[in-house]
């Protein structure tokens, strides 16, 4: 009897043990599908809100609009206005697309536009209207197969198209092409510092040149005081590289509280190196340091003739550098001595 009932609390607890297995796989069923399809739905939602991924609508004037490649993209450049990185060129930036037949699923389309194209307040055209969107070959339209705006949301640029119902009907049946053409002024991109830059609109990179390439330079003036020769050095950085330093032969004869900086906070003289070290992230486009040295009585050509050189070289953090000096001739003093 006791050897039944043995076997009966083996079965019954063998039983409880099986339960307990098949509710665990079931739950973890449970849970790979939920991943499963977790991992599916996100993506989806990134497609729909967000603009990186190509394909993703963007909801526009109460339409929703879906991204489209250029076929391809053609520029007429005007004269550069400006001077620096505020440098700009007026572009006539002219759209192409084509479909195949049956392609074109969705009457409106975008086409991304890179941030370095200015756009006037309200978009363009300017005054809120919509421009035409041409086929010459679209009869039923005159030529217009729709219209386009340009346009920024939430920080990024677009080209928006509608298209005539009819011009998709006629894709229906032939493949279709056509442009939209607009103006915008462009500027140099952060990285570009030369006569150079890009644009990319619907996947066309174009090349546009016609800028000033954006060199540091330095100038270095001198005036003569009671006090001795003020020097002035001024420096231009226009692609606003981070600057280093500036190694000047008569920084260390400068009088004692001369040496003046504008901006405040650009930099300051290290009389341990004897130069001028600039601070840590300092890139403003302009810089003036001025500093006043004493006539230098017992240099043999200052007394003959009155000259005094000075010669500077700035350095940015890349290593390049410029140089800036200066001859002075004291008419003032020499016959003084």
């Amino acid at each position: 009897m006791q050897d039944f009932n043995g076997k009966v609390r083996q079965y019954l607890k063998e039983n409880e043990r099986k339960k307990r297995s098949r509710l665990f796989g079931v739950v973890l069923s449970v849970v790979m599908t939920v991943s499963v399809l977790a991992s599916l739905v996100m993506p989806a939602i990134s497609a729909t809100e967000g603009t990186s991924v190509a394909g993703g609508d963007v909801s526009y004037n109460g339409g929703s609009y879906s991204y489209k490649d250029a076929n391809s993209v053609t520029i007429k450049s005007y004269d550069a206005v400006g001077s620096g990185k505020d440098q700009s060129k007026k572009i006539e930036f002219n759209v192409e697309f084509d479909f195949d037949k049956g392609e074109m699923t969705n009457r409106y389309i975008y086409f991304p536009i890179d941030d370095n194209v200015s756009l006037p307040e309200g978009g363009i055209p300017s005054d809120g209207t919509w421009g035409d969107v041409e086929d010459t070959h679209f009869d039923e339209g005159h030529g217009i197969s729709g219209k386009y705006r340009v346009d920024e949301i939430d920080g990024k640029k677009y080209l928006f198209i509608e298209f005539d119902e009819r011009y998709k009907q006629k894709n229906e049946k032939d493949a279709i092409s056509g442009k939209a053409s607009f103006e915008g002024n462009v500027k140099r991109k952060d990285t570009d510092t030369g006569d150079k830059t890009t644009v990319e609109i619907g996947g066309q990179t174009v090349e546009i040149g016609g800028f000033t390439p954006l060199t540091m330079s330095a100038v270095k003036d001198a005036s003569e005081t009671a006090d001795g020769v003020k020097w002035t050095i001024t420096v231009n950085n226009p692609a606003k590289k981070p600057l280093d330093r500036i190694e000047d032969k008569l920084f260390k004869d400068a009088v004692d509280g001369s040496f003046v900086v504008s901006p405040e906070g650009a930099g300051s003289y290290d009389a341990a190196s004897g130069k001028f070290v600039f601070s840590d992230g300092f890139s403003e486009e302009n810089v003036t340091i001025s500093y006043t040295t004493p006539y230098p009585t017992s240099d043999p050509n200052f007394v003959m003739s009155g000259k005094v050189e000075n010669k500077s070289t700035t350095y940015d953090k890349d290593g390049n550098g410029v140089k800036a000096d200066k001859t002075i001739y004291s008419e003032s003093k020499k016959d003084k001595i």
